[in-house]
This record gives structure tokens, C-alpha cells and sequence, in this order.
């Protein structure tokens, strides 16, 4: 009797042991199916985020950017001729990029100078440099109005910046397409690619 307790025991052990292994299994299966679908939520994660990193999800750069991106200010020196202790601290000021004082010199600089259309050019720069756009606007259209032809293609290319920094795009726009209707022109390879990043 005491073998067959023995028996019955073991078993009852053995079947517990097997209860216990079976348990383990479904928790080892459980495991492996919650790894893979992590595994898989990762891939995924990681392909989206490589989707939404290249160049076709991102957003097109906003205007205020493209201005940015593409203002230079303008290469300007004074005339030889004028040799005037006011001159040069303007240029110095302008070469410098201090173009708070550069814009207030300008104003002495055209009553001596009004003949200077450089230099009008150059202060719409320094206005542009200033985030002046509605100013340099009005600066540039002025030039182009009644300047001599070697300003017109810097104002034209000038004023379109200026129309970019207002979010003026279609306007800016058509002064680009200005520019690039001339293969000729200083600014034609600007304002091709100007146009470009427009339409990206």
C-alpha cells in the first residue's frame, strides 16, 4: 500500500511538474509573440521615421527661409572720387554688416551723392538686412523706375528678396521670371535657382 502511495504521489509530482512545464511553455510562446510584435512595432517606427526624414515629407522651406537662404548683401563701393571722412565710415559701416548705422549715413550720403545709384541700391540691401522689407520695397521700385541699366538686374533681383521677406511669393515670383528670361543676366543663375526652391 505504501508503494502504491509512493506511485500515486510521484504521479500526481510528475503531473504537476508537467502542468508547470506546460505553463512555462505558454508564457515562453506568450514572450516570443510580444517580442516580435514589439520587434515589428520598432521596424516600423524606424521606417516611418526614415520616411518622414527624407526630402519628399518635409515641408517646402517658407518664404521668409528661401530670403534667408539666398540675401547677400549687396557688393557696394563708394565712388573713387569721394574721399570724405563721412564716406568711409559709411563703407566701414556697410563692410562691417553695422547696418543700423550704415542705414542712418546713407541719409548724408545721398544729398552729397544723389547721382549714385549704387548706393541707393546698396541701402535697400541695408534695409533688407534689417528685415525692412516693406521699405526696401519701396527702395527698389523706386531705382527701378528710374535708374540706369547696370542697377536695374541688382534691384530686380534685390526686390524680389524684399517681396519673399513681405510673403509676397507670386510677386517675387514674377521679378525672378524677369531675370531668368535673360540668359545674359548678372542675377540669371540666382533667380533660376531661387525659382526652383519656390517650387519645391
Amino acid at each position: 500500500m505504501a508503494k502504491k502511495k509512493k506511485n500515486t504521489e510521484q504521479q500526481e509530482i510528475d503531473a504537476m511538474r508537467e502542468q508547470l512545464l506546460a505553463v512555462k511553455d505558454q508564457l515562453q510562446q506568450r514572450r516570443r509573440r510580444v517580442f516580435r510584435g514589439l520587434l515589428g512595432l520598432l521596424a516600423a517606427a524606424l521606417i516611418a521615421l526614415a520616411l518622414l526624414s527624407s526630402p519628399l515629407f518635409k515641408a517646402p522651406p517658407s518664404p521668409q527661409e528661401l530670403f534667408q537662404q539666398h540675401f547677400k548683401a549687396y557688393a557696394w563701393n563708394p565712388p573713387s572720387s569721394d574721399e570724405s571722412a563721412s564716406t568711409k565710415s559709411l563703407f566701414q559701416y556697410y563692410e562691417l554688416g553695422d547696418y543700423q548705422s550704415a542705414a542712418k549715413a546713407f541719409t548724408a550720403y545721398h544729398q552729397a551723392q544723389p547721382q549714385d545709384s549704387f548706393s541707393f541700391l546698396a541701402e535697400a540691401s541695408t534695409s533688407l538686412a534689417l528685415g525692412q522689407y516693406d521699405l526696401a520695397t519701396q527702395q527698389l521700385q523706386g531705382l527701378l523706375s528710374h535708374a540706369e541699366p547696370s542697377v536695374v538686374e541688382a534691384s530686380r533681383w534685390y526686390l524680389a528678396l524684399a517681396l519673399l521677406g513681405k510673403e509676397e511669393v507670386e510677386a517675387a515670383r514674377k521679378q525672378l521670371l524677369l531675370l531668368t528670361s535673360n540668359p545674359r543676366a548678372e542675377y540669371h543663375d540666382q533667380a533660376g535657382q531661387l525659382l526652383s526652391d519656390l517650387e519645391k
